[in-house]
């Protein structure tokens, strides 16, 4: 038996100032603060300086005239300065793409006009705490943080944001109405993702298929599909699953991902057709988003071993192929 102490992941670098956002039990005043904000212990309460300090992340990620529409009050104050390692980065887009999502930032700005909202300076290079964040003072940190390229849809019923980042998958859900950051959110108006079958046909005959799918299965027609992703569209789903039967034999599987990839959903799939993806080794990545491999049953394992050092290096990359194996469905050394 190891008893492990601490357990870090990754490279250490450089220390940084480390900013929270938080939701105070009442409203505070400004201490410590200017027009630079940095590695040192502020407290930012005031309605105008957390504005400074937000229009600072602003008008880097979408520019003075965002800047001067959203945030008016610090138009002027172009000289106000956050810690490179501290700032919001990477402001969601619109759905469509269009550009930066002008309401995620309007829903930040009302966030830090709310009197109980501050944020709180210091650094990772001590062991003291700011002392409104420390134990037992029920404070509570939002989570703001937002990703690359990601897009952003607000769901007005249910009030919440998902953000969806379509390279590596990565999906937040989050509010930014200080009066219900505790809510869970479990209903949404729309589907974010969308399972699809394509096809009841395969040629597999997998005893743990539960679609009931044989070489007697129909393909479904690509007109209907293509009309499905662009309904699917005025939703805004992000994603779809695509299964079947084998996918990949649909005759028109390639112009099928084209169709959802031109109206912005990413496609991802599920196959047992390992050939198919080594017989296709410029597929463009821009057509799919996840692979699911549906690894065959006791000693079929053994031959896919050779075909996935085969596979394109762009489908191995950043995780985007993931294997599916239904335990039981051989012993453990072919596990």
């Amino acid at each position: 038996m190891v008893h492990i102490d601490k357990l870090r992941l990754g490279f250490a670098t450089n220390s940084s100032s480390t900013h929270s956002i938080v939701l105070l039990r009442k409203p505070t005043a400004d201490h410590d603060v200017g027009v630079i904000f940095g590695w040192d212990f502020f407290t930012a309460g005031e309605e105008l300086t957390k504005l400074l300090w937000l229009s600072a992340s602003v008008r880097g990620g979408a520019g003075d005239d965002v800047v001067a529409r959203l945030i008016p009050e610090v138009a002027d104050r172009a000289h106000a300065e956050v810690d490179h390692q501290s700032k919001l980065v990477g402001f969601p887009w619109t759905y469509d793409g269009a550009g930066v999502s002008e309401d995620y930032i309007k829903g930040l700005v009302e966030l830090f006009r709310h009197p109980r909202i501050a944020v709180l300076g210091g650094n990772d290079n001590t062991d003291v705490e700011h002392p409104l964040m420390q134990k037992g003072s029920k404070t509570v940190e939002i989570k703001v943080d937002t990703y690359g390229m990601a897009r952003a849809r607000y769901d007005k019923k249910y009030g919440f944001w998902t953000l969806f980042e379509g390279h590596r998958g990565t999906k937040l859900r989050l509010r930014l109405d200080p009066e219900t950051l505790a809510v869970p959110i479990q209903k949404a108006t729309a589907p974010e993702l969308v399972d699809l079958k394509i096809t009841d046909f395969c040629d597999r005959g997998c005893a743990f298929c539960y679609q009931g799918s044989s070489k007697a299965g129909n393909h479904a027609p690509l007109h209907r599909i293509a009309a499905l992703a662009k309904a699917l569209a005025k939703l805004e789903v992000f994603e779809v699953a695509i299964g079947g039967g084998e996918p990949t034999s649909h005759p028109n599987f390639i112009e099928v991902l084209k169709a959802f990839r031109d109206t912005g959903i990413v496609a991802n799939f599920t196959t047992a057709n390992l050939e198919w993806l080594v017989q296709n080794p410029l597929l463009d990545d821009s057509l799919y988003g996840g692979i699911g491999l549906s690894l065959p049953q006791g000693a079929g394992v053994a031959q896919w071993d050779a075909l996935l050092d085969k596979l394109p290096a762009t489908l191995s990359d950043h995780g985007r192929v993931t294997l599916h194996y239904v335990m039981g469905l051989g012993d453990r050394a072919q596990f």
